[in-house]
């Protein structure tokens, strides 16, 4: 009895040194994985219908969902990233020659000049505050496409984990089901959970940022407003924090046109921002959201500013990820109770 209990702890120590040097050695990559399963996760439909078309050829199916996720979603990314990070270099060097700072520096003097005991007077510094920013994205952005061939690296890598988790995924999910203590019928509905929180995260804050960002850019394009990438950019980052959206980029934009180009014009980009941007987020984000998990939004909100805090980048996931897991286990806990008392009432009858 003895020696297989010192069997039991020796393996259980290997399997968990194990563990721990496999972690460490998959660590410089965490970030790629996590968005390469998330990826698999949203992206599964697509290659269901595929691989259904191709008669089960596993393979190819996951090659052509690759190839489209790649076509549609990154090089779109990277691309409008490469053209805001310009705008970024044009506008900064604007400022460093010949001091024309963007529109907000008209905003700010015109605001001061009608109601100068409420906005304070900081166009004198204007000029200087501007460069400040101008020359904070610039150094920070820079690094981001200059290294060009770790980029490169850093696709491919997610493009093969993604292959690889849409052709092998549900090999894996069945492989982690038998490792697994828990009933077949839990671990399923724990995978359940995880998968609607992936979508609901991806579709319904991510995707939804994009599109609002995308057609913030479009419009201030068509208004003529400058660096219409940036801003699109900036309200992309904008529209994922709650209470805030792409509405901080279209009310300084249409305060610009007012001033700058007429009343027409500002009318203009604020109706665009009402119709077009916010019919995205008021009918587009309920219906995505709906669809996935049924958790309190400001939990969700604390799980994704907390997720961000502790894990970085990849916190905006992991965060409502853990947060769904732990409301599956919840749900699971009164059923195992209730099991256990009723077997405890079988056997003492």
């Amino acid at each position: 009895m003895n020696h297989l209990k010192s069997q039991l702890y020796f393996f259980l120590i290997l399997l968990f040194g194990l563990l721990w040097l496999s972690f460490l050695v998959f660590r410089p990559y965490f970030n790629v994985l996590v968005f390469a399963a998330a990826f698999a996760v949203v992206f599964h439909p697509l290659y269901d219908k595929i691989l259904e078309r191709l008669k089960n050829r596993a393979g190819l199916a996951a090659f052509l969902t690759t190839v489209i996720v790649i076509a549609v979603v990154i090089v779109p990314l990277v691309f409008f990233g490469y053209l805001a990070f310009q705008e970024v270099k044009q506008i900064y060097a604007q400022a460093a020659g010949n001091g024309q700072i963007f529109y907000l520096s008209t905003v700010f003097t015109a605001l001061q000049e009608k109601f100068p005991n409420v906005i304070p007077n900081i166009s004198e510094n204007f000029s200087q505050y501007a460069r400040q920013i101008l020359s904070f994205l610039f150094n920070n952005l820079g690094p981001i496409f200059s290294k060009v061939s770790q980029g490169i690296i850093g696709i491919f890598l997610a493009a093969l984990a993604f292959y690889y988790l849409l052709k092998d995924g549900p090999k894996l999910k069945e492989a982690l089901i038998k490792f697994s203590p828990l009933s077949d019928s839990y671990d399923r509905d724990i995978f359940d959970k995880l998968r609607a929180a992936v979508n609901s995260v991806i579709k319904g804050s991510l995707l939804v940022a994009l599109a609002q960002g995308i057609l913030t850019g479009v419009g201030l394009a068509i208004f003529a407003v400058p660096s219409p990438a940036l801003w699109g950019m900036v309200a992309v980052v904008a529209s994922l924090i709650p209470a805030i959206g792409a509405g901080v980029i279209i009310l300084p934009a249409a305060i610009y046109l007012f001033i700058a180009s007429g009343p027409i014009f500002g009318l203009g980009i604020l109706l665009w921002g009402a119709l077009i941007v916010g019919l995205i987020d008021n009918l587009l984000r309920p219906k995505l959201i709906e669809r996935g998990i049924h958790i309190h939004p400001l939990l969700i909100l604390f799980s994704v500013l907390g997720g961000i805090g502790f894990f970085g980048v990849t916190g905006f996931l992991l965060g409502p990820l853990i947060l769904s897991l732990l409301f599956a286990l919840l749900d699971i806990y009164p059923i195992l109770i209730e099991k256990h008392k009723l077997d405890n009432e079988n056997s003492n009858t």
